[in-house]
């Protein structure tokens, strides 16, 4: 019988291993790759198309730089995951007491490899599942008289078109679909969301844990060790997320205001001079939110890992006071 996840415990001990100098030793330089190449990419493909005219939504224009940006999203995805992984394998190989530390961390090795692998295959597995939930959403869309696009219709119009049509209530009330008809579509939808959480944090909370202490990709061993755990562990993620997200999002709101304002307040223009000013601070903007950025990766990896590291040792009966 397997221990339960403490989550207080859980969730200290991913803020301690988290802000430890082994944790960002460890997932810096993977997390920098991921940055620079996922930054590089729509930089490098956007290029040319970056007009005055692409920042209006109506234009044709800014349809090119959706349908790109829609075009890029496996390989942001892709590389991301590959980075991702190689830092979660550094920084729980650490947590976890397989290695030593080190000032960086570098390995396609393959734990990295098996780890990768396995978070594609479970990514592909959420993909799968999301596309039967929302093909079930429009056929109960379908069923009970919401008018579906017509065939040829973009990707966009089918995978909004429900969505459009609840928006339509707040312009026209005979736009609506009769209101039982719409509280449970959205009450289905709701319930196809929480089936969607549910396997995703089953799936993905053990699985990296597993490849670097089991050395082996076992996504039903990281779905069997969650067993009866669910809220436990989706308590302990938010836990170490939410408090990151909001301290980074705050960050992230001033930063722009502080730099603006202070490169126009310098030069001691106003009006339209400091408008061209505050623009000149964009460079400055764009260096200071991504290291920012950087920051936020580091120390999301560490906390992440450092929780699930402890909930994995604890969950399968091992001393989870030696991890740290």
């Amino acid at each position: 019988m397997q221990d339960k996840v403490a989550v207080g415990e859980a969730v200290q001990a991913g803020y301690r291993f988290g802000f430890s100098s082994d944790a960002v030793g460890m997932a810096w330089l993977p997390c920098l790759l991921a940055l620079a190449v996922t930054t590089a990419i729509p930089l490098i493909a956007f290029s040319g198309m970056a007009t005055p005219a692409s920042m209006t939504l109506l234009t044709p224009d800014a349809a090119k730089v959706a349908n790109l940006a829609m075009m890029l999203m496996p390989a942001n995805v892709l590389f991301n995951t590959i980075f991702t992984a190689m830092a979660e394998v550094g920084v729980l190989s650490v947590a976890l007491n397989k290695r030593e530390a080190a000032g960086a961390f570098f390995s396609f090795g393959p734990t990295v490899l098996k780890l990768i692998a396995a978070e594609l295959l479970v990514l592909l597995a959420t993909w799968a599942f999301i596309a039967v939930l929302w093909a079930v959403f429009i056929a109960a869309s379908y069923a009970v008289g919401l008018d579906l696009p017509l065939p040829g219709a973009p990707l966009a119009d089918w995978l909004t078109f429900p969505l459009r049509k609840f928006f339509a209530c707040g312009v026209a009330r005979s736009l609506c679909p009769a209101t039982p008809v719409l509280i449970g579509l959205i009450v289905f939808a709701a319930l196809e969301f929480c089936a969607l959480m549910y396997v995703s944090v089953r799936l993905s909370f053990f699985l990296p844990a597993v490849v670097v202490f089991e050395n082996r990709i076992s996504i039903g061993r990281a779905w069997t060790l969650a067993r009866g755990q669910f809220w436990r562990i989706l308590v302990v993620s938010l836990g170490v997320a939410i408090p990151l997200m909001i301290g980074v999002g705050i960050i992230e709101i001033f930063i722009p205001k502080i730099f603006a304002n202070g490169i126009a307040g310098a030069g001691g223009a106003t009006g339209a001079r400091a408008t061209i000013l505050a623009l000149r601070g964009f460079p400055a903007i764009l260096i200071a939110l991504s290291v920012l950025s950087l920051i936020k990766r580091v120390l999301s990896v560490g906390f992440d890992c450092g929780a699930q590291a402890h909930a994995y040792l604890q969950t399968t009966m091992a001393d989870a006071a030696d991890v740290f």
